[in-house]
């Protein structure tokens, strides 16, 4: 009997952790577009989802102790609730400002535009375009744009206008998220043992479950007093700015955390001129990012502090060697030999490893158990990959764009969660877009416009807004798995399975969303998705310069035939011959970061005391990193300062009080979240409150 009970303590894939995970990818993917819509506050919006933090901080905090008090089978062990957090990290991807928001208003943003505006008209860009990959145009696209102002019953949305591009984007969507678990899986072994990564956004989850007394009915943090002086300390102020909101007229003062510095501007005419100002405008203090940093090792947190001095020093040089600052696409391709040179170092690195797995992959020889993961993982990778060329093609471009454009996605996705992992930066932004990326190092005749407008929907798609990236959230997942001992294959299951489950909520909700409620974007703009933007602006480019290619395709063509087309390399010498950047400075950018971050590698590598990690190149003037240097710098400091005065016994001591900074913010953003949703049952409307933790 005792053996049963001690058995079922330990059981990972139990009832009770699939429904809790099953609720999670519901509250997450189905319900995440409530916040920012109807409570004005964001559910995710970064790596450490506030909603899915928040869902398991009330599980561990309210009914872990009740059931394991009152109702003993019904509390949740170590490993049920590492599952539990896989699953519904899993719907993080999806959710809102995540893949399906981007494919749904995205796709209608370009029909509408297809049909509005004259100068797409004039150029014939329709005809650029593979219609199956968007919603039938119409009336059905008004009502997406402004909705009825209430809750359409569900069979009446016209779902059949997006029976194909949910085909096509479906298909696509799928396929990238099993690829980024596919990596995951791979990497697995190499990141958490053999480089021991840290995982510091996965040390917070963990601090909800770990239990040194298991007769104990709460977590260990829960019992710290340092932990709850830090979270009421945070929760109370942003209460108190909460409640000064809702009042303008209060005679009270809400507490500032954001101070602005724009007299620094003019003492120092630099910062102007070599467009810092975005950086050093307002310092704010994010006390979620001032406990992440605590956690980190202090070349990371210096590094991300300090990036943004960096990047005015270099940018500084470039001004007075020019008398131009570097532009935005300049530092969009730095970023970019950043994020190559970055890659290469993780291949270089884990080559032995990585080499093995593939080997065996490829030659379906027997595996042990220990490899059982990441040889599935391969096999997945190559399936899928090769099965995204094929997708690509079919939405226009050819066999070597849509390869290049498969490639850069994994890389970027690759780094991006990297240095999640490593460095525990909760919130950052696209470092680049491909399509952008392609037609200024390769110049836009040489690409053609088929593959620039194709290439433009799918970066627009899949890489315009990365706050929410799943591939980082599951590789968080699987750390905290790893740490609770459940199997890494069986892990990569209940992933795949959550994928599919999500995306499905994801998208009905979504669609449904939009027509009730409408889509809040402006129809007349058009720069509303930085893929196609940037493709048009190289086809105008062309036009105008009399270089605009005649259509390849015709609205009736067949899949087939796309495909087919893909591999017709009857003009490939004259595209070979047309490649020319648009700018040489491209070219040059493009080489300084991948210069830099072998550099900023090799010293690291040579010299304890070099005090910087490459992960500065990689985020350096993207607007989130312009935000959260202050918290990071000032994390940073205060971690030095406890290991000055009590050494590593006191910075072990003092954890429960940065993570009380961390909960402190997430529980005043989920309370808020909570009151806004309330305030919309009884009222009908949504929240008046704009107030954001």
């Amino acid at each position: 009997m005792d053996g049963n009970i001690e058995k079922a303590k330990t059981r990972a894939f139990t009832p009770k952790a699939i429904i809790a995970g099953l609720l999670g990818i519901l509250l997450i993917a189905a319900g995440s577009q409530f916040g920012p819509t109807i409570a004005k506050q964001s559910i995710l919006n970064h790596q450490l989802g506030i909603g899915i933090y928040f869902y398991f901080f009330l599980i561990c905090l309210l009914w872990n102790p009740f059931c394991s008090r009152y109702v003993p089978r019904l509390a949740l062990n170590v490993k049920e609730l590492a599952v539990a957090f896989v699953m519904t990290l899993t719907a993080g991807g999806f959710a809102w400002y995540g893949w399906m928001k981007q494919f749904a208003t995205q796709s209608a943003m370009t029909v509408h535009t297809l049909s509005s505006n004259r100068s797409w008209q004039e150029k014939h860009i329709g005809d650029y375009l593979n219609h199956d990959t968007l919603p039938e145009p119409g009336e059905n696209i008004a009502q997406f744009q402004t909705g009825i102002g209430e809750w359409l019953p569900f069979g009446e949305v016209p779902w059949s206008a997006w029976e194909m591009p949910l085909i096509y984007w479906g298909t696509v969507i799928l396929l990238v998220a099993l690829m980024s678990l596919a990596l995951l899986l791979i990497v697995h072994r190499q990141w958490i043992r053999n480089e021991k990564l840290t995982y510091p956004l996965a040390t917070v989850a963990q601090s909800l479950f770990e239990k040194k007394d298991e007769n104990s009915h709460f977590a260990d943090i829960f019992r710290s007093k340092l932990f709850w002086m830090s979270f009421l300390f945070v929760l109370i102020i942003h209460l108190y700015n909460f409640a000064q909101a809702s009042d303008p007229n209060t005679k009270f003062k809400p507490i500032q955390m954001t101070y602005m510095l724009s007299g620094l501007s003019e003492t120092f005419p630099i910062i102007g001129q070599t467009g810092c100002s975005g950086i050093f405008g307002a310092v704010k203090i994010m006390f979620l990012i001032v406990g992440i940093a605590y956690f980190l090792a202090p070349a990371l947190s210096l590094s991300v502090g300090l990036n943004g001095f960096v990047y005015l020093l270099f940018a500084t040089e470039v001004y007075e060697a020019t008398g131009v600052a570097p532009s935005s696409m300049e530092n969009q391709v730095f970023r970019a030999g950043a994020y190559l040179a970055f890659v290469i170092m993780m291949v270089i690195l884990g080559r032995k490893y990585y080499g093995s797995i593939f080997w065996k992959a490829i030659t379906w020889k027997r595996v042990s158990e220990e490899d059982q993961g990441a040889v599935f993982g391969a096999r997945l990778f190559i399936f899928t990959a090769l099965f995204l060329v094929f997708m690509f093609t079919l939405f226009g471009m050819d066999i070597i764009m849509a390869s290049a454009t498969t490639l850069l996605l994994i890389m970027m996705y690759l780094v991006f969660t990297r240095i999640v992992c490593e460095a525990g930066i909760p919130l950052m932004a696209s470092p680049f877009m491909p399509n952008s990326f392609l037609a200024k190092v390769f110049g836009g005749l040489a690409l053609g416009p088929e593959n620039l407008m194709a290439s433009g929907q799918a970066s627009g798609v899949l890489c315009s807004d990365m706050k929410q990236l799943m591939m980082p959230y599951v590789a968080t997942g699987m750390k905290v798995t790893n740490d609770a001992g459940v199997k890494l294959r069986r892990v990569g299951m209940i992933v795949m399975i959550s994928i599919f489950i999500a995306f499905g909520a994801a998208f009905f909700m979504h669609i449904w969303q939009y027509y009730s409620l409408g889509n809040n974007k402006d129809p007349q703009k058009t720069e509303w998705s930085l893929g196609i933007r940037d493709s048009y602006s190289e086809i105008e480019h062309l036009n105008n310069n009399a270089q605009l290619a005649e259509p390849v395709y015709t609205p009736e063509t067949t899949w087939q035939e796309r495909f087919k087309g893909a591999f017709n390399f009857s003009n490939i010498g004259e595209r070979i011959k047309s490649i020319e950047p648009e700018k040489i400075n491209y070219v040059v950018y493009f080489i300084l970061g991948i210069a830099a971050v072998f550099f900023t590698g090799f010293m690291r590598t040579r010299f304890l005391w070099w005090p910087f990690h490459a992960v500065i190149f990689c985020i350096w003037n993207t607007g989130p990193a312009n935000v959260i240097w202050f918290s990071f710098l000032l994390g940073w400091l205060l971690r030095t300062i406890v290991v000055k005065l009590g050494g590593e016994k006191n910075y072990i001591k003092m954890k429960p009080l940065f993570l009380g900074l961390i909960f402190g913010e997430i529980a005043a953003s989920g309370l808020f979240i909570i009151s806004g949703l309330i305030f919309y049952i009884i009222t009908k409307n949504p929240s008046t409150i704009s107030y954001q933790v």
